[in-house]
């Protein structure tokens, strides 16, 4: 007597998608690769051609994710919060998100990338226009807060460099370094 058909879940698109972020974190774009890809979500490819045209396809939708999870997120997160609290939550998601560190370095290296370019650009310019927003919460001038987000931004990006090179340092971050960050940045407003 045969049982019912077996069936196995559906890779969803977004597992693809996750899996396409490590994948550019751990090795670049070129590791963007479908068989690998499958072979790590112990599928086949046929499954890739079920959600995605093509590589691009899937790098597209990949990019959209990050930026999703890099900054739409991290907007919603930070709204209705005090300048200084949203600041602070910002510098904290900075320091606990190694994944997305590792993004920004690989995605930022690849800004004049046809596809890739144009979505980091998108990017930062939304999350200085926040940063902005909340120097000038603060009681910066314009021409201040556009300063200082540029700054914030900065030291931002520049952190990953830090942990890439030496990852033990990620245990001298955290919560004193955010405090410290936000102190440094969001303190000793003054008028152009």
């Amino acid at each position: 007597m045969e049982g019912p058909p077996r069936t196995s879940p559906r890779l969803t698109r977004e597992a693809w998608e996750d899996a396409a972020l490590e994948a550019i974190a751990e090795g670049g774009l070129t590791a963007l690769s479908i068989e690998p890809l499958a072979r790590r979500l112990g599928v086949t490819k046929g499954s890739f051609y079920w959600h995605f045209e093509s590589r691009e396809a899937l790098l597209e939708a990949t990019l959209h994710r990050w930026e999703q999870r890099s900054t739409d997120e991290l907007i919603d997160r930070v709204r209705g919060l005090s300048p200084h609290e949203a600041f602070a939550v910002l510098a904290r998601a900075a320091i606990d998100e190694p994944l997305l560190g590792r993004l920004e370095l690989v995605l930022g290296a690849a800004g004049d990338h046809a596809v890739v370019g144009p979505v980091v650009r998108r990017v930062m310019k939304r999350r200085l226009e926040l940063l902005t927003q909340i120097f000038r919460g603060l009681g910066c001038s314009p021409a201040a807060a556009r300063r200082r987000a540029l700054l914030a931004y900065a030291a931002y990006t520049g952190l990953y460099h830090v942990l890439r090179a030496d990852p033990t340092q990620r245990s001298e971050t955290g919560d004193a370094l955010a405090s410290e960050w936000v102190e440094v940045l969001a303190s000793g407003v003054q008028e152009d």
